[in-house]
Order: structure tokens, then sequence, then C-alpha cells
């Protein structure tokens, strides 16, 4: 009988279940159709990259391939500076997350959020992978929110009147005003029930009433006497609106 022996012939090594066919085909599967950016590099060249990534950019897959990496980049001096922060951490083994400014094609630029890896962190020269994501309407629709928060506590500080949010009857914040006109400390009332502010208990459950009105969209209003934080008692008018009924 005839054996033949595996001795010094290279064995294929599938690191899951699957085909190393199969594998291969798969792995060109992801990368045609990851709707982020995937590009490898090496020797600060691109030697692959999905369609997405290079769409991004403003180029084909084919085109980018074998353009060195500077050609994604601002300036020269960006793809340097960037260099400098990269570097040390694939050297590492460690993974670089970081938003950068890139650049397409037709010089546009936008921000990216870059996630990079050395292919084998033993041996860093093999290449590096390089995800990316247009992070642009993101960004801006952050900084949109930022703006309004900041817009919303310029108003809360400025305003003559006590102004509160709540949820489930707790108080969340609310402004200065309101503190002083209760007799609290800065930032005291938020967290404490909406109860702390009614000088009767059958007041708080009349109230209850209000967030069906509210609920439907309407806004509600009550006149009652509310308590101090020292016990003394004062006439308000108080008007409340669901945020989202």
């Amino acid at each position: 009988m005839n054996e033949r022996s595996t001795v010094g012939q290279e064995v294929p090594v599938v690191g899951y279940a699957g085909q190393p066919r199969d594998a291969q085909l798969e792995y060109k599967a992801i990368l045609a159709n990851a709707s982020i950016g995937i590009a490898f590099t090496r020797d600060r060249k691109f030697t692959l990259c999905n369609p997405k990534f290079a769409e991004m950019l403003g180029w084909t897959s084919e085109e980018l391939i074998g353009q060195p990496g500077d050609v994604v980049y601002p300036s020269r001096e960006s793809y340097e500076a960037m260099g400098a922060i990269a570097m040390p951490v694939l050297g590492a083994g460690g993974q670089l997350d970081i938003e950068w400014e890139m650049r397409r094609r037709d010089d546009s630029t936008f921000l990216c959020r870059v996630i990079a890896k050395a292919i084998n962190a033993a041996s860093p020269q093999q290449g590096t992978i390089w995800i990316a994501e247009d992070i642009t309407v993101r960004k801006r629709h952050a900084d949109e929110v930022a703006r309004l928060l900041r817009e919303q506590e310029a108003i809360l500080d400025t305003a003559s009147i006590g102004i509160c949010f709540v949820r489930e009857r707790n108080i969340v914040r609310c402004n200065r005003r309101m503190e002083e006109m209760y007799g609290f400390a800065a930032g005291e009332m938020n967290g404490k029930p909406a109860s702390v502010t009614y000088a009767a208990d059958d007041d708080y459950k009349l109230v209850e009433q209000g967030y069906e009105a509210m609920a439907r969209g309407k806004n509600y209003t009550h006149v009652l006497q509310a308590k101090r934080r020292d016990g003394s008692v004062f006439w308000e008018r108080a008007t409340g609106r669901a945020v989202d009924p």
C-alpha cells in the first residue's frame, strides 16, 4: 500500500468553518458590499481598497491602487502629521481611531473617522488596514445640537420666570429663577419629586389631570399655593406642556 506523506508540503489553514476558496470569495464579497470604506496600504501606497473607500474619495478602486497615501490628504503636512500619530500606535500593535480631514480627488475636503491597524502586529511591514467613514453630516448635526443647547441654556439663565423640566413627576432640571422662587440653592432641586413645590397634598394629586391634557398636546395651567423650602407659601400660576405628547 502506498501512502502519501504530507511532510514538507504546505497545508492550508482555515480559521473558521469553510474551505479556503470559499473564504476568499466571502472576503471579496465583504469588501465589495461593506457600507464603510476599507483599504490596505503597504510601503505608504494603496494595495487594495473596496468600492466604498474609492467612491468616498472620488476615485475608482482601480485608479486608487498603487497611488501614494498622501493623495487622500489635504496637504503633505497633514499626511506627515497623521504618520507621526499613527506609526507609533500601529508599530506597537495598537489600533488608531481618529477624526481627520481628508481630500477627495477634486480637492474638496471632508471630515472622516479613520480606524487603522497593522495587518500583523508582529510584522508591521506587511501593511495596514484602514477603515474610513465620512462623518461630515454627523459632525454637523452634533454641532447643531450643541448650538441649540447653548441657546437653551442662555434662555433659561436669563428668563425672569421659573422654568423646569419634569419627567415622571420628578424635577429633571430647572433654571436659577425657579430655584430662587422656592428657596433652593443652584442645582439643589434637580432630581427632587415635584411634590416639594406644592403646599397641599390634595393640590399635588389634583394636578394629575393636567398630565392627561398635556398627553393630548394641550397646555395645562393652574393657580395654586406653592411651598418654599422653608415651609412658607405663595400663590403661583404655572403652565405646562409636554415636550413630546
